[in-house]
């Protein structure tokens, strides 16, 4: 486990709220010098805790359809239907869960004919049923930003 300080872990929060932050703002911020948070960034893509610096896109101003893909399967079948599904373009999470009626869940987004169509595209034997739901509104879609009190990473 890599532990973290409190100037780690300040200028993580401000990357997860902006990757684009600049080691000027972000200094300022923390009250330290440029130097300092530029060393503390490299250090840490360094030992891979910062994996890569990206962008939100918001899909629906570009008429991408996201939904949610649930399918219930026999256990014996989940391991290769989530392989089939982790091979798909459209799907961009993916879960599979200790529930009793084993099920796997993920996040697609695409046009809605080619979501639609992935129950075409894989092997459906041992499968339940499928449930394809259409994200109407996503209230919360923070799957990058992960609070440092639900992990056990030492923030001291």
């Amino acid at each position: 486990m890599i532990e973290l300080d409190n100037l780690d872990g300040k200028t993580l929060a401000y990357l997860q709220g902006n990757s684009r932050e600049s080691f000027q703002e972000i200094a300022k911020c923390c009250l330290t010098s440029v130097p300092t948070v530029k060393s503390r960034i490299d250090r840490m893509l360094e030992l891979g805790v910062i994996r890569k610096f990206t962008i939100d896109i918001d899909n629906i101003k570009l008429g991408i359809t996201e939904a949610i893909l649930i399918v219930n399967a026999k256990p014996g079948a989940v391991g290769r239907i989530a392989e089939e599904l982790r091979g798909l373009e459209e799907v961009k999470e993916l879960y599979v869960t200790s529930d009793s009626d084993t099920a796997i869940v993920s996040r697609v987004a695409g046009d809605m004919q080619r979501i639609l169509a992935i129950q075409e595209r894989i092997d459906l034997t041992d499968v339940n049923n499928i449930r394809i739901l259409s994200v109407k509104n996503a209230f919360r879609k923070d799957s990058k930003t992960i609070s440092f009190a639900a992990l056990s990473v030492r923030v001291s």
